[in-house]
């Protein structure tokens, strides 16, 4: 056989193993998990609004925490601290490899997983306050008179100069053209 027939060879194969190993590794990473900032509602493999929570690699940590089934083997974690500080925790089944952990105290099942932690914020959006504008109150009364727009003293003759009818004015009182008060003698 030929030297660089059998060189060819060798080569192949290399790029062959690396390419399987690669291969396993990268499909376990491809997966596109979605982010917790856009889960709208609760976990549907657990859900707690408070309470002592497990995170992968931190141990027990104080605050809400929603664990979400995606598709086969993959699982999203989302952690929330009172402070508003999130982990999102990516978890991959992933049985036989190199760094895996038991995944049913996470209630994953009896598979191993590999993990990702990756730190979010998760604090509440403060609303910004609008203004709403309101009505001013004018500074000049207005008067609403049932004859038709001008002012009456409340005399039958529809004048308001506190005349009775035929232009006599009373001897004892004055009344208000605007609300018929008492407003002096004659």
């Amino acid at each position: 056989m030929n030297i660089k027939y059998i060189n060819y060879l060798i080569i192949l194969a290399i790029i062959l193993v690396i390419f399987m190993l690669a291969s396993g590794v990268r499909g376990q990473e491809q997966f596109d998990f979605p982010f917790c900032q856009d889960q709208t509602g609760n976990g549907n493999i657990a859900h707690y609004d408070t309470g002592l929570h497990q995170i992968a690699g931190n141990g027990l940590l104080e605050g809400s925490d929603d664990v979400y089934s995606l598709e086969d083997g993959y699982f999203l974690q989302c952690f929330c601290s009172p402070e508003g500080q999130g982990i999102q925790t990516n978890w991959t089944q992933a049985n036989g490899h190199e760094g895996t952990i038991w995944g049913e105290q996470w209630n994953l099942g009896s598979f191993e997983y590999l993990y990702e932690n990756i730190e979010y914020d998760c604090s509440d959006v403060t609303p910004t306050p609008t203004v709403e504008p309101t009505a001013t109150p004018s500074a000049t009364p207005s008067y609403s008179t049932p004859s038709g727009g001008h002012v009456s003293d409340g005399l039958s003759d529809g004048r308001s100069d506190g005349l009775s009818d035929g232009g006599r004015s009373s001897d004892f009182e004055r009344r208000s053209p605007y609300d018929g008060s008492l407003v002096g003698w004659k």
